[in-house]
């Protein structure tokens, strides 16, 4: 494992002064290896309508708790987020492969 990432999860959301619900974030940061989707993986996706970027295989499935973002900081310091496509428990290990997309920036600032 020679990366972190962070698994994002909501909690319960905050009122502010006006009665809005704001959500709050649960950030919780996990040892991963960060790797390539394989092409068999890309074409199984792309044939559910899905585009995979990326995989984070985790040590231990118990690490994650079904969080569908996964923010992580390449190794140039661009942040990324991801939207968890699929995830699945390694054969012959306690670890955990997260396939995940690419989420668009919405804040134009590329961080």
């Amino acid at each position: 494992m020679d990366d972190i990432i962070k698994l994002v999860s909501f909690g319960e959301p905050e009122i502010d002064e006006n009665g809005n619900e704001i959500p709050t974030e649960i950030e919780v940061s996990v040892m991963c290896t960060v790797g390539d989707v394989t092409r068999n993986e890309f074409y199984q996706a792309a044939h559910a309508g899905l585009h995979p970027d990326v995989t984070f295989n985790l040590s231990d499935f118990w690490d994650y708790n079904g969080e569908q973002i996964v923010r992580w900081t390449d190794p140039k310091g661009k942040k990324h987020e991801y939207t968890v496509t699929r995830t699945y428990r390694l054969q012959d290990s306690d670890g955990l492969q997260i396939v995940a997309t690419e989420r668009a920036r919405t804040n134009g600032s590329g961080n």
